[in-house]
């Protein structure tokens, strides 16, 4: 409740009002669209984004987005290194402490980098108030006394004010409330002579603060009304909460609680329309202490178990030992002996881990130190005034007489007692001795009875803090379900409507099994003139990363074929690679992440019977409707095909003769859409005469790869490819049901590995 050297620091870089903050965004947007120089519209862009951390989070991503892409391109390392404190900093606002550190401890090796002391005293700041909000007291002094050096270096008396109120915060903290207070009054000075009032209201809220600990109310209340005028005179709201919140905090120290809950509801009017945790945290608690002392149970608790829920969301071990103690008070005062007991018990373990062993040896050793110089000081007072001294002596041993004086007369009146109390003792002792089985038996079964009591209750805690848990995982668990269901219907829509393709496609089946809600796996079908264009695609990875990549897939099919005129087959893959490394920056080095897609695409051209086919990794199959002699005098290839009988080792020679259609493949290339280790080198263009009647497949590699059958391995191709023979005959329709119902039965009780994705068109 007393720390606010936490706050100081935020307050000073982005304590504006609404109009404020609208006209400094409108000026900074207009100087970044007149600024030539890069570098300089990178800084100003960094000033921008300053101003909506507490704003927008998703307008604030992406501007840091930007900033650090330009930085990266021209290789601005100031750049880079702000954006990661900037993110640190918004993660403090939201009270996380551990990720906000992660980010301010890498712009922190930046700025060492590019030599920028100002930005690393910045940084060293708000890393020693993290420290500081962890109770961890070394480590913060350390980062603090860090950031005041670089300040003195660099005669910035503004960053010397704020070390010295964070230092003395800190000694504040560890109870060294004399060193706290040389250096508050030492950022009080400073900022007197620079005429800083924002500054001196700190000083003077700190102040107040030393004062109440050490217990002169008087001059901590006329600190708090010094800083109530500057801040009512800079009408800073945030200067005003701070003295509201510390005046409250007073009255209930003073036992004047009615004076301490009025202000508390100032406060909490201030503050109505706050989000903020740590905000609410500080009202809340202070209005219950206040609610309690005034006899107002229901309400003080009521208000202190919101207390404890916002110092848990910022995950302050101090803040929660406080309150948690305040709450076993309560209950203590009203009987409620159980809710006490937990609340309690939640204070030691606190406290024992906040105050571990190596923490308390940094505090001694900060002491010992303290009480070093303290004696120092001393012994050069005494050496420049003997004479004091002596009086000193002189009034020690006068103190010593009396004191010998007083203990001989207690020694006397002990002798008396001694006397009566022995004759008491010989009448009292039989009847001791009768009570003493008893009494200590009842002692025995007492202990017993509270060990049992105390063992239930921490029992019945456990079980309620476990069905807490599984309740919000269940409702995490619910939203995580709705939000994948509805990016599932959002990728629905993009891909080709029923309508459609049995507008394009008369003849046609889609086996389109996603292995998770949404797919990586992904189909498009398009018309030009006398053209259709097919693609099936298996994009990186499954789930919802493979239906970004598939999302992205369609619409860069899209553009494409809106941009190029007549594209053959292969120029489409060209493009769509180009379109794929280009949003990716994939440029080939190592390491680097090699996300894509496998595709096969053709292009039936009714025009002049032909059939394009390109392909990433993935090839097409045809069932030729004419005999096998028939097809390979049409087949003409600009780049190498297979004509390919069925090679199923359970076939006899006599069975291959005896089937009159054959399984023509046409390879794709043995590269993917996206970056190739190899040398990459345009996709071939695959060219088909084709009959009426034939039947065509595109697939991903689902199907092959599945595990199942008698021996558990997977699919293979040479089983997909006879089984498409198999079905031939039949129409469409029932040739996909015929390919569920093969891999659900080949799967058996294996889950499905991969999305699966089946094309079958007859061109009519």
């Amino acid at each position: 409740m007393y720390k606010l050297l936490i706050t100081f620091l935020c307050s000073i870089i982005f304590v504006f009002n609404t109009t404020a903050h609208t006209l400094i965004k409108s000026e900074l947007i207009k100087k970044i669209e007149k600024e030539k120089s890069i570098l300089k519209r990178i800084d100003l862009m960094v000033d921008l984004a300053e101003l909506n951390i507490e704003g927008d989070s998703a307008t604030f991503f992406s501007q840091v987005k930007t900033i650090k892409s330009l930085s990266n391109e021209n290789n601005y390392v100031k750049g880079i290194a702000e954006c990661e404190y900037l993110i640190g900093d918004y993660y403090y606002t939201k009270g996380k402490l551990e990720v906000s550190h992660s980010y301010f401890n890498k712009a922190k090796d930046l700025f060492i980098k590019i030599k920028n002391k100002k930005r690393l005293a910045d940084t060293y700041t708000f890393i020693g108030i993290i420290y500081s909000e962890l109770s961890m007291f070394d480590k913060s002094l350390n980062f603090y006394i860090s950031s005041e050096k670089l300040y003195e270096e660099l005669h910035d008396t503004s960053g010397l004010i704020q070390s010295d109120i964070n230092i003395g915060a800190t000694y504040s903290d560890i109870q060294l409330y004399e060193k706290a207070k040389n250096y508050y009054e030492k950022a009080l000075n400073l900022s007197l002579a620079t005429n800083n009032k924002e500054n001196t209201a700190y000083c003077y809220a700190n102040l107040g603060v030393c004062q109440k600990i050490t217990g002169n109310y008087a001059k901590a209340l006329e600190y708090y009304i010094k800083l109530e005028t500057i801040a009512e005179e800079l009408s800073n709201k945030y200067l005003i909460g701070t003295a509201y919140l510390n005046m409250a905090n007073l009255f209930i120290n003073m036992n004047e609680p009615y004076k301490g809950y009025q202000i508390a509801k100032k406060y909490l009017k201030l503050y109505a329309n706050s989000t903020e945790p740590a905000t609410l945290y500080y009202g809340y608690n202070v209005l219950g202490n206040s609610e309690i002392d005034l006899g107002e149970f229901n309400q003080g608790i009521k208000h202190l178990l919101i207390s404890l829920d916002k110092a848990k969301e910022i995950n302050s071990g101090n803040l929660i030992l406080q309150t948690s103690n305040n709450l076993a008070d309560a209950y203590e005062i009203i009987n409620d002996f159980k809710q006490a007991y937990f609340y309690k018990k939640i204070t030691y373990q606190l406290s024992d881990s906040l105050f571990k062993a190596n923490n308390i040896k940094q505090m001694t050793d900060i002491e010992t130190k303290y009480q070093t110089e303290k004696k120092e000081h001393q012994i050069e007072v005494l050496n420049k005034d003997k004479k004091l001294q002596d009086l000193e002596l002189e009034k020690k041993q006068k103190e010593l007489r009396n004191r010998n004086y007083i203990i001989f007369g207690i020694a006397i009146v002990l002798l008396i007692i001694i006397f009566f109390s022995s004759a008491l003792y010989k009448t009292l002792q039989l009847k001791r001795k009768a009570n003493f089985l008893l009494k200590q038996r009842n002692v025995e079964i007492q202990q017993k009875n509270e060990e049992i009591m105390a063992q239930r209750d921490e029992i019945q805690a456990q079980r309620d803090e476990v069905t807490n848990q599984r309740d919000k995982i269940a409702i995490q668990q619910k939203k995580i379900t709705d939000s994948i269901l509805y990016a599932s219907r959002i990728q629905n829509a993009v891909l080709p409507p029923t309508e459609i393709l049995k507008e394009y496609l008369p003849e046609h089946f889609i086996l389109y099994r996603p292995r998770d809600i949404v797919s990586g796996d992904f189909y498009w079908i398009h018309q030009q003139q006398a053209k259709i264009f097919i693609a099936a695609a298996d994009c990186t990875g499954h789930g919802i990363p493979g239906a970004f990549m598939s999302m992205m897939g369609v619409a860069f099919l899209n553009e494409i074929i809106t941009k190029l005129n007549n594209p053959t087959a292969s120029e489409i893959l060209d493009q769509l690679r180009v379109n794929v490394k280009r949003s990716l920056h994939q440029t080939g080095k190592t390491g680097e992440q090699k996300d894509g897609m496998d595709i096969s695409l053709c292009i039936i051209d009714k025009d002049k019977k032909q059939l394009e086919f390109a392909g990433a990794n993935n090839p097409l199959y045809i069932i030729p409707s004419v005999i096998l002699k028939e097809c390979e005098e049409q087949l003409s290839c600009a780049a190498k095909s297979r004509i390919d009988a069925s090679t199923e080792p359970a076939l006899s020679n006599a069975n291959v003769l005896s089937i009159t259609t054959r399984l023509i493949e046409l390879k794709g290339d043995k590269m993917p859409i996206g970056v190739h280790l190899t040398d990459e080198k345009p996709f071939t263009n695959n060219v088909y005469e084709y009959n009426l009647g034939d039947t065509i497949f595109l697939f991903s590699d689902g199907y092959n790869d599945q595990f199942g059958g008698p021996h558990e391995k997977k699919f293979m191709q040479s089983r997909f490819k006879q089984l498409l023979l198999d079905i031939n005959s039949k129409p469409l329709s029932e040739q996909k049901n015929e390919l569920e119902y093969s891999i659900e039965r080949w799967m058996g009780k294996h889950e499905q590995i991969d999305d699966i994705l089946v094309i079958g068109v007859r061109i009519v």
